[in-house]
Order: structure tokens, then sequence, then C-alpha cells
């Protein structure tokens, strides 16, 4: 009669561990699939070809400076002149005035 107890309670201890273990899977798997979803993306209805650009926006500044009020006149005429050459750059380059 105590041979019966102890295969069942070895029969019993194996159905337990198996159930753990398995649930431990289970839940790694679950951690494991939710990381990876995290560093992916999923990207339809796009254009499968390159397609030039029309428009940009571009944000071009530059700085003019001086010690005191006496100096804004000529700091004027400088950021005039600066953003003159920015422009008749930007010109050269192809980019339109507009």
């Amino acid at each position: 009669m105590n041979k019966i107890k102890n295969v069942e309670f070895v029969f019993i201890g194996f159905l337990i561990s198996f159930g753990i273990a398995s649930s431990g899977y289970f839940v790694g798997q679950t951690m494991y699939n939710a990381k990876v979803a995290i560093n992916t993306a999923d990207v339809k209805g796009l254009a499968e070809k390159r397609v030039q650009a029309d428009l940009a926006y571009w944000k071009v500044s530059y700085t003019v400076t001086g010690k005191s009020k006496d100096e804004i006149p000529s700091l004027y005429e400088e950021s005039e002149s600066a953003q003159t050459k920015v422009i008749k750059l930007l010109v050269s380059n192809g980019v339109k005035e507009s």
C-alpha cells in the first residue's frame, strides 16, 4: 500500500512541476513577443518606388552681434548683407527664390 502512495505522490509531483514549467515557458514567450513587438513597425499603403520630393522646409539662421546701441544701424546693414549672401548661395545651388 505504501508503494502505491509513493507512486501517486511522484505522479502528482511530476504533474505539478510540468504545469509550473509550461506556465513559465508561456509567460516568458509572451514577454519576449511583447518586447519584439515594440521594436518593429508595420507600414502599409506606401509607395514601393522612389518618389522625388517637391517641397522641403529648411531653417537657415545667422547671427550678428554688437556691444552697444550705437552699432544697431551697422548691424542691420550687416544682417541684410548676410541675408543676401545666403539667398544668393541657395539660388546658385538650384533652390527657387520663391
